[in-house]
């Protein structure tokens, strides 16, 4: 959901990055990541990197973009793109943090009591080639597609499996009906059809032959979750943390204000303020950018190597004093995803 642009003027990079890093951002974060394993530094550089990758959100409102890095701090979802848990979208000056299902699923099974398999969707070719099947209110999509040169069609079912840690396998599926319903609930939907948004996750890219995709079939996917009524809860802070994206999720398709479910407050004059009760330290600026790049690449997986091979030359453009040291870290790490050290 993210898009590749040129960097907007360093200028308000510096600013952006300087307001993450301050003493009061850093103090925000490492309490709303608290037990997430997470780190306010490295929270902090994918918030950044994400700017420099989208000019949208350079140019959107800087509290709504505060409010969207917070909210996904107290859910405890990544806003790394590859892992699609969480999505800050600008629609004009509007920057609208989405839930993905992907980081649904995350929590869900973070709560160690069972996991959500993939979202599975069924098109209407999977139907009139008999591979959907329906009973007893256990779902499930057989073989493999019989004629590949013919249109999948338009989205027909999307269904999930919960597999609990006792043993016992959940199902919850919907039909079109249901999902297009949720759709047309949705106020951010409402609002591009007045003409009132450039664009909705919710909207349909049609190919020329009818076959749905784009955004719409994420958003099929996490309604399946959602519709999902009998999924255990846990008392834990992961189970805190699942609420809460809920709460976001419904904030955002309710068109109301994501600040009315977060424990963190922005002020309108300072997006990076404090928590009501905190008293930060004193400044300490922000953080040599090379030093949090390296530090990334130390916990990476092979997915994401790929992911920050791109932003090399936005840290350590070539002549930069330490760009050796960024290919030494970029070396060890794909030695290390390997499996060679």
């Amino acid at each position: 959901m993210t898009v590749e642009k040129r960097a907007p003027k360093s200028g308000a990079l510096e600013r952006w990055n300087s307001e993450l890093h301050s003493a009061k951002a850093m103090y925000n974060m490492r309490a709303a990541l608290a037990g997430t394993g997470m780190t306010p530094e490295r929270f902090a550089f994918t918030a950044y990197m994400m700017m420099v990758r989208n000019e949208g959100l350079a140019k959107g409102d800087r509290r709504q973009l505060w409010l969207g890095v917070y909210a996904a701090a107290e859910c405890g979802l990544s806003l790394q793109p590859y892992m699609q848990q969480m999505h800050l979208v600008p629609y004009g000056t509007d920057v609208t943090p989405i839930v993905g299902y992907k980081g649904i699923t995350y929590l869900v099974a973070k709560t160690g009591m069972g996991m959500l398999g993939q979202p599975q969707l069924v098109f209407q070719r999977d139907v009139d080639e008999g591979r959907f099947r329906y009973r007893n209110g256990r779902c499930s999509l057989d073989g493999v597609v019989k004629d590949m040169s013919r249109p999948r069609g338009i989205l027909r079912y999307a269904f999930v499996v919960y597999y609990g840690s006792n043993g016992v396998n959940l199902h919850c599926c919907i039909d079109r009906d249901e999902i297009l319903a949720r759709r047309e609930r949705s106020a951010g939907w409402q609002a591009f059809k007045a003409g009132k948004g450039k664009s909705s996750p919710w909207k349909a890219v049609v190919d020329k032959d009818g076959s749905e995709g784009g955004d719409f079939l994420g958003m099929a996917s996490k309604s399946a979750i959602r519709a999902f009524k009998a999924l255990p809860q846990s008392a834990d802070h992961w189970g805190e943390r699942r609420e809460k994206a809920e709460a976001v999720d419904r904030a955002v398709d309710d068109g109301g204000s994501v600040s009315e479910v977060l424990d963190t407050e922005i002020d309108d004059d300072t997006p990076s303020v404090s928590r009501e009760e905190s008293v930060a330290p004193a400044e300490p600026g922000p953080p040599d950018l090379v030093d949090v790049f390296v530090a990334e690449l130390q916990q990476v997986d092979e997915k994401g190597l790929a992911e920050l091979r791109k932003r090399v030359d936005q840290i350590a453009p070539k002549g930069h004093p330490r760009r050796e040291d960024v290919a030494k870290a970029l070396n060890d790490a794909a030695r290390r995803t390997k499996g060679e050290i």
